[in-house]
């Protein structure tokens, strides 16, 4: 069908592990387009302001929501 020609298409059964920040995924990837999320992560975010260190973690929830950019 030409309407999905590119559209991306994943073989479940073949791939050992997905992950999305530090959450596994079991079923299918989030929608992007909808969505309002909560996830685990292990990135370091520090928040500094004026050169003073006001936040400082290495395991920060990160929210996603749709239209928005990531928050920390």
């Amino acid at each position: 069908m030409e309407e999905i020609r590119d559209a991306v298409h994943l073989e479940w059964n073949v791939i050992d592990e997905w992950l999305e920040e530090d959450e596994p995924v079991y079923v299918h990837p989030r929608d992007p387009y909808t969505r309002v999320d909560i996830l685990a992560s292990s990135r370091h975010v520090q928040v500094v302001v004026d050169g003073e260190t006001i936040a400082d973690s290495r395991q920060p929830r990160i929210l996603f929501e749709t239209g928005l950019p990531p928050r920390y």
